[in-house]
């Protein structure tokens, strides 16, 4: 999914494969604020506040091979 159409409040599950497409983890949780260039996530199971990408594929510039995906649930 396109994050840049995930606003704050939405709940969403995010995945993240490893550089073989292989699943990496699943988390799942609610927008605190969204940009347009990042979301700000709040991770249901750790409690933890993380910055991630809209672009779902970005995680690859910097793991090269890896990539997330988003959906609302």
């Amino acid at each position: 999914m396109n994050a840049t159409t995930i606003t704050a409040g939405t709940r969403i599950r995010v995945r993240r494969y490893n550089g073989e497409g292989k699943l990496h983890f699943v988390k799942e949780g609610r927008v605190l604020e969204a940009d347009g260039r990042f979301l700000h996530f709040h991770d249901d199971e750790t409690g933890y506040r993380v910055w991630l990408d809209a672009n779902p594929l970005a995680i690859g510039e910097t793991m090269k091979g890896w990539t997330q995906a988003y959906e609302v649930i």
